[in-house]
């Protein structure tokens, strides 16, 4: 199992990172140090696993944990490992919605192809339903463009040096 979370030093205070928040770290530990609570009642989303638990007195190594905010605390020096967690699942969430938006906007027009209500027009022939498409096409490509602009201009300020972007401002 695992858990990102803030780490208390030995005399019970947060450790802090560089800018003076609390430091957070991932950790890995057996699924078995940990009691599930069956809180996980879903319609369409048991393959995420996002089960709750919890554990008591529990003592993690080092070895077992890690962090993106301490350069030099990295296993890998890459600019991947100088993202912030949150900020890599900010990516992963958006490229979902994009991916959903860009489905579902296929499914609209394959429909509109087809569909001709009450005897009317087609879907598609329909210039209201034109310029729907249309306009949608642009804001999910512009919406696209403005995400991977914004990652790759994150993943420039990286760097491979092990600057991490969190402290960077």
């Amino acid at each position: 199992m695992g858990v990102h979370c803030q780490v208390a030093s030995a005399d019970g205070t947060l450790r802090l990172n560089a800018a003076g928040m609390p430091a957070i770290r991932t950790m890995l530990f057996p699924r078995a140090e940990a009691t599930l609570i069956d809180t996980w009642v879903t319609i369409g989303l048991r393959g995420t696993a996002s089960d709750s638990y919890t554990v008591e007195d529990l003592f993690v190594p080092d070895a077992y944990t890690g962090t993106r905010e301490e350069p030099e605390s990295r296993r890998d020096p890459e600019r991947l490992y100088a993202f912030p967690m949150q900020g890599l699942y900010a990516i992963g969430v958006a490229g979902v919605a994009l991916g959903t938006a860009g489905a579902m906007l296929d499914m609209f027009k394959t429909l509109a192809g087809d569909k001709t209500p009450r005897g009317l027009a087609k879907l598609a022939d329909r210039a209201a339903v034109q310029s729907g498409v249309a306009q949608a096409e642009v804001r999910l490509g512009a919406a696209r463009a403005y995400a991977l602009e914004v990652l790759a201009e994150v993943y420039a300020r990286a760097g491979s040096e092990g600057v991490s972007i969190s402290s960077t401002g």
